[in-house]
């Protein structure tokens, strides 16, 4: 799953503009010519829940409509999250660092290789469904929810949605606070359907408390099952006795006693309200399926629930099973536990027989039952997982996790005789013992797969897809940094230089090399969702005499936050790429704000190099450091302001050249340059720090560092 420039858009159930959205589904595989296959997701679990990898397309044995059918594609997805990371390579010792964080070398060293697995992405969205839930439940297993979000991987991105407010989703982010806050917000908004009473009714029409109709009690007399309704009418017209309503046709019986006609008329009315409620839950479970199915990789959903009022009428949830169909969305269900046992307490004698029927207690018992019922239908339409929640729901929700860590993708020749967008049935079995299978029960019939000519494609468009992909590679060793200094074009913008390296080593790369880069505003992601990306690109012949292939790219942005990529490819194809942060503002010090800390290695001939990487060539005759003052509207008098660069060797506190200067004024900068000599500059690692004095008072300062080979 590849993230983009998407915003997830819950109110028309689809996903629009978002800074962490994703991609668009990937197309279904295809086999010979032009056959497109059937998708099919399994997650298949050992008997602790966790997910059993290694299986190949002859372990499975999958039927569409009833009749196996070929397995041509067997990909197992794993969340990356969840795998064991590399570490990266040890970086060297650096001092304390007071100047701009991007100024520091990024290298891809222990990033791997494009060829390694790496796992998939994986997004969350947890959908609170408090249309179910009372007021007065729900906390411990939201509580345990923030709990689960807190220990997910960092990589992870996570939504959150509420029945009642579809429209008012926290779009999936990494920001963990976000959701936490969200949920800590979040709370039960179910009223108690069975205390409705019809209009018009006192509540001393009805035989008490045990004269109330139930949900369950109520959708059943909606639905027209008749021994429900003579039940209710007893139950609240007659102390329990049934030999008044069975002795008469009911419709008479219903004219003549308005008791009973009020027992009907309050069915209607909590029937009508149950089945709005549910329609609104279904609406949302729907909407949220939809939105995720637009995501390539592993994507779950977690519905938290009290139950859901389906009744007798379970054809409301073949929606459900389309849209599962549709989008191959895996789903965990969590439910909280009811008491679902039935004591005798309260058990009355009528007409000398004890109560079959026991009033209230029975009634709520029947509803608790109907909503879990519900709720395991939906979730077996979906081919979810259904955990009813007893005692601590943490653990339940580390389930979930563990779960969601990998899933099987099978690619299915599809029945002959379909057509397009066909919804059919499915199942999924597995040959081993002691272990768990889930599939969605229902696929869709692909469109045909166009036959296309297999072309290659070149280096520019595979780098171009890292780009925009924000792609880390590692089979091309390569290293980058930045400076930072005002335009001298545009006072209004910000100069980037950024310098691009591949080194040489035991292993040189062979030329030539192509380099690229991008850089995209934050919170936009990938350029092909529309989001603007400034790029270059450069073709290195040859290396230099160091050995390594170098590249200097100036890029003026306007200051703010950016995603900053680099990628390169190498003769034999083979590529290196990094994304990093770039906070592209200048510094303040002072009252000034200030370049970076520029840094230059002088050639033979005298000409200064400007460098942002802290290798310095073994042919450099001296090094140049200097740094840009830009004045505020009323600064202080330019002959009370010098600077000091202060050369030292790392880990040694007393400097070896100290100089300060007055700086002169370059076209409204304030600019000060001092050169040193490298011949008393033995092989490594260097520090420089400019401080800035107003008068007698340092007012910051700002460092880099450098190495000499």
């Amino acid at each position: 799953m590849k993230f983009s420039g998407s915003r997830w858009g819950w109110a028309a159930g689809t996903i629009a503009a978002c800074g962490v959205g994703l991609a668009a589904q990937s197309q279904a595989p295809a086999f010979r010519g032009g056959v497109a296959l059937v998708t099919v997701d399994v997650a298949v679990f050992d008997g602790q829940g966790r997910p059993i990898p290694g299986l190949d397309a002859d372990a499975f044995e999958v039927t569409l409509n009833g009749r196996r059918q070929p397995i041509k594609v067997v990909s197992y997805l794993e969340a990356r999250g969840e795998r064991a990371q590399p570490s990266p390579a040890s970086a060297p010792d650096r001092p304390e660092w007071d100047g701009r964080a991007g100024r520091q070398v990024i290298t891809n060293d222990g990033v791997l290789g494009p060829s390694e697995a790496v796992g998939e992405d994986r997004v969350f969205v947890i959908l609170i469904d408090d249309l179910s839930i009372p007021p007065t439940r729900g906390q411990r297993v939201l509580s345990a929810a923030q709990d689960f979000v807190a220990r997910l991987p960092a990589t992870d991105p996570v939504g959150l949605v509420r029945s009642s407010n579809a429209g008012d989703a926290v779009n999936p982010t990494l920001n963990r606070r976000t959701i936490h806050d969200a949920l800590a917000q979040t709370s039960g908004s179910l009223g108690d359907l069975s205390a409705l009473r019809p209009q018009g009714a006192a509540a001393d029409e009805f035989a008490g408390p045990d004269g109330f109709v139930g949900v369950s009690q109520a959708l059943d007399i909606d639905y027209g099952v008749m021994e429900a309704l003579k039940l209710a009418i007893a139950r609240a017209c007659f102390g329990g006795d049934r030999s008044e309503v069975d002795a008469q046709v009911l419709d008479v019986l219903i004219a003549q006693n308005g008791c009973a006609a009020e027992v009907r008329q309050q069915a209607r009315q909590t029937a009508a309200m149950a089945k709005r409620v549910t329609s609104l839950q279904i609406d949302a479970y729907e909407a949220a399926i939809r939105a995720m199915g637009t995501a390539d990789g592993i994507r779950h959903l977690v519905l938290v629930s009290d139950g859901l009022a389906v009744g007798r009428d379970a054809q409301q949830l073949t929606r459900l099973a389309r849209a599962a169909a549709e989008a191959g969305v895996q789903v965990s269900v969590l439910m909280e536990e009811h008491d679902l046992s039935l004591s005798d307490e309260g058990r009355r004698a009528v007409g000398g027989t004890p109560q079959v029927d026991i009033g209230s207690a029975q009634r709520r018992l029947e509803d608790q039952r109907m909503y879990m019922d519900g709720l395991q239908t939906a979730t077996g339409l979906v081919g979810g997982q259904f955990y009813r929640i007893v005692g601590d729901p943490l653990p339940f929700f580390e389930r979930v996790r563990t779960a969601s860590a990998a899933i099987y993708r099978l690619g299915i020749e599809p029945p002959p005789n379909l057509k397009t967008g066909q919804v059919i049935q499915v199942d999924a079995k597995v040959r081993r013992p002691g272990v768990s299978v889930f599939v969605n029960r229902h696929a869709l019939v692909p469109a045909p797969a166009p036959v296309v000519s297999a072309m290659p494609r070149s280096l520019n468009d595979r780098l171009r897809d890292a780009l925009s992909a924000g792609e880390q590679h590692g089979a091309v060793p390569l290293q980058m940094a930045t400076l930072l200094r005002r335009s001298p074009t545009d006072a209004g913008q910000v100069e980037v230089t950024l310098a691009v390296e591949v080194p040489g080593g035991a292993a040189p790369v062979r030329g030539p090399v192509i380099a690229m880069f991008g850089v995209v505003p934050a919170g936009q992601g990938a350029p092909t969702t529309g989001a603007a990306m400034t790029s270059g690109r450069r073709v290195l012949d040859a290396p230099g005499s160091d050995g390594a292939f170098h590249a200097t790219f100036a890029i003026p942005l306007a200051s703010g936050d950016y995603h900053l990529r680099v990628a390169v490819a190498d003769a034999d194809g083979a590529l290196g790429a990094l994304t990093t942060d770039l906070d592209a503002s200048l510094t303040t010090i002072g009252p000034f704000a200030a370049s970076d800390l520029l840094v230059a290695w002088v050639d033979e001939a005298g000409r200064p190099q400007l460098m942002a990487l802290d290798g310095v060539p073994a042919s450099a005759t001296g090094m140049r450091f200097g740094l840009d003052l830009y004045p505020p509207a009323a600064p202080p008098a330019r002959e009370a302001v010098q600077v000091e660069f202060l050369l030292s060797r790392v880990g040694e506190s007393d400097p070896m050249e100290e100089r300060l200067l007055t700086p002169g004024n370059v076209a409204g900068v304030w600019r000060t340059a001092t050169e040193f000599s490298t011949d008393a500059l033995a092989a490594g690692r260097y520090v420089v720090r400019a401080r800035v004095y107003v008068g007698d008072d340092v007012v910051g300062s700002t460092i880099a560092m450098f190495s000499k080979r």
